[in-house]
C-alpha cells in the first residue's frame, strides 16, 4: 500500500501529464498536468474507461479515431508499450481540440498480465497548427504556379490552337453547304458530329482564355433579392429540376458587377444541375450574416441541392485549379467563380454531405452608405 501510496504522490508531482488506468481501463490517477491539458477534472476522469464514450479522439488525419486506436487499448492488447502516438483530443470544458504525443506503457505483474497502464502526453497543439499553416502555404504556392502556367497556356491556346480551329470550323461549314443536298446521311451524321466536337474544343479553349484574363469590375449598387430573381427567370431549368426561391426581404444593397456575378451564378446552378441526375429540388435563398471576428456584415446568396454529393476529398480540392470531378470538366470553372468573387471582397464556401446534396454559398460584404 505504501509503494501504491508513493507512486501516486509521485504522479502527482511530475511536471508532465500523466493519467494511469487499472486493467479494465478505467482512471486510476490524473495528475493535475493531464486535468489542464485534458480539460477535465479529476472528477470527471476518475472511473472512466477508455471505451467510454464520452472520449472523442482524433487520428492525426483529423478523423475520429476507431476505439481499438484508442492509446490505452492497443497497449492493453498487444501488452506492448506505445510510442509517439499523434492525436487530438476534444476538451468538452473548453471546446476545442488540442493535439498530444502520446506514449503508454503496460505495467504487467510476474505472470505477464496487465496491473496498469500509464500514459504520457504531451502538447504538440503549436507544433501541429504550424505544420497546418506550412501545409497551407505550399498548397498556395503549388495553386499559383498553376495559375501561371495556365496564363502561358493561355496565350499558346489563343495564337496558335484558336485560330487553326476557326478555320476548320469555317471549312467544315463550307462542306456542309457544298454537299448538303448530295451528301449522303452517314457522311452529315459525321459532319455534325465534327462539328459539335469542334464547339466543345472551342468552349473549352474560351473557358480557358476567360479564366486567364484579368476583368475589371464594372460596380454597380443592386438588390440582392432582385439579382436573384432577374437570374432564376432568364437561365433555362430542366423539367424535372425544381427551383425554391427563398428570398430574404428588405437586405441591404451589395456592390457587384452584375454581369460577372450573373455568370457566377450560372456556373454554381449549372453544376447543380449536373448533380442531380434524376431530377430534385434547387433551394436558392439570400440572407443576412455576421461573418468574421470584426463583427462584419455579409449579404449571402445559397444554392442547396439535392443532388449526389461531394466526398470530404473532393471538397477540399474544389477550388484548385483542374480539378474536376466531370469526365468533360476543365476544372476552371469554380476556380473562376472564386476568383470573381473574391474580387468583390466576398468569400464562397461548399458543404457537402454523399446522397444528400451539396450547398454553396457565396458572401457577399455589404455596401456602406
Amino acid at each position: 500500500m505504501a509503494k501504491a501510496v508513493f507512486n501516486r504522490s509521485l504522479i502527482h508531482r511530475i511536471q508532465a501529464a500523466v493519467v494511469v488506468h487499472d486493467a479494465d481501463t478505467k482512471v486510476i490517477v490524473c495528475n493535475s498536468k493531464a486535468q489542464e491539458l485534458l480539460g477535465l477534472t479529476e472528477e470527471q476522469m476518475l472511473g472512466k474507461a477508455a471505451m467510454n464514450p464520452d472520449w472523442k479522439f482524433l487520428g492525426a488525419d483529423g478523423e475520429r479515431l476507431s476505439l481499438e486506436k484508442y492509446p490505452v487499448n492497443q497497449a492493453v492488447f498487444t501488452q506492448q508499450p506505445l510510442r509517439d502516438f499523434t492525436i487530438g483530443i476534444f476538451r468538452p470544458n473548453k471546446s476545442d481540440v488540442v493535439w498530444v504525443l502520446v506514449n503508454a506503457d503496460p505495467v504487467l505483474d510476474d505472470k505477464g498480465k496487465i496491473q496498469q497502464v500509464i500514459v504520457t502526453f504531451m502538447d504538440i497543439t503549436d507544433l501541429k497548427q504550424a505544420e497546418e499553416a506550412l501545409r497551407e502555404s505550399e498548397e498556395k504556392l503549388v495553386r499559383a504556379e498553376k495559375l501561371a502556367i495556365l496564363g502561358k497556356l493561355a496565350g499558346v491556346l489563343g495564337h496558335e490552337i484558336k485560330a487553326p480551329l476557326g478555320v476548320i470550323k469555317h471549312s467544315l461549314e463550307f462542306l456542309k453547304v457544298r454537299l448538303d443536298q448530295d451528301v449522303d446521311a452517314k457522311i452529315g451524321e459525321h459532319l455534325n458530329l465534327m462539328h459539335a466536337k469542334l464547339n466543345t474544343m472551342d468552349k473549352t479553349i474560351d473557358d480557358v482564355l476567360d479564366f486567364a484574363r484579368t476583368k475589371k469590375l464594372e460596380l454597380m449598387t443592386v438588390d440582392p433579392g432582385n439579382l436573384v430573381e432577374y437570374l432564376l427567370r432568364d437561365i433555362p431549368i430542366p423539367a424535372n429540376i425544381r427551383i425554391v426561391p427563398d428570398l430574404g426581404r428588405n437586405l441591404p444593397c451589395i456592390a457587384v458587377d452584375e454581369r460577372q456575378i450573373q455568370q457566377v451564378f450560372r456556373n454554381i446552378i449549372a453544376n447543380a444541375i449536373d448533380a442531380m441526375i434524376d431530377g430534385g429540388t434547387l433551394t436558392v435563398s439570400t440572407g443576412k450574416q455576421l461573418s468574421d471576428n470584426a463583427g462584419h456584415e455579409f449579404v449571402t446568396i445559397s444554392f442547396r441541392d439535392t443532388g449526389e454529393g461531394i466526398s470530404p476529398d473532393h471538397v477540399k480540392k474544389i477550388f484548385e485549379p483542374l480539378f474536376s470531378t466531370k469526365v468533360k470538366g476543365t476544372g476552371l470553372g469554380l476556380v473562376a467563380c472564386e476568383n470573381v468573387i473574391h474580387a468583390h471582397g466576398g468569400s464562397i464556401e461548399v458543404s457537402s454531405e454523399l446522397g444528400k446534396g451539396s450547398t454553396f454559398i457565396v458572401k457577399f460584404p455589404i455596401k456602406e452608405n
